[in-house]
């Protein structure tokens, strides 16, 4: 389940980025559009761009292609914080 977040926390530097994105989730019938707002090899901070609510877990599809399967750890407003399950290397 999500948790309150906590900088101090994050074992990992995320360095600020600003691409955009897709929450996929419902057996890839719902997208939500989001931006990335920062990015590590185990997680990211994204922007949902509407008010809908997103599940625990669900896949994020970044403008290159890459596809995370997330892991929600915690949540603020329309602030999503995630952690990669794993990558899956689709580039187009």
């Amino acid at each position: 389940m999500s948790r309150e977040y906590n900088s101090d926390s994050r074992k990992h530097r995320r360095p600020k980025t600003f691409k955009s994105g897709q929450i996929v989730f419902a057996d890839k019938r719902c997208l939500v559009s989001c931006t990335v707002c920062d990015f590590s090899e185990v997680g990211a901070k994204l922007q949902k761009d509407i008010a809908i609510e997103c599940p625990d877990s669900f896949e994020l599809i970044l403008q290159d292609g890459s596809t995370y399967e997330c892991t929600v750890v915690w949540r603020r407003a329309d602030f999503l914080g995630v952690a990669f399950v794993n990558e899956k290397t689709d580039r187009s």
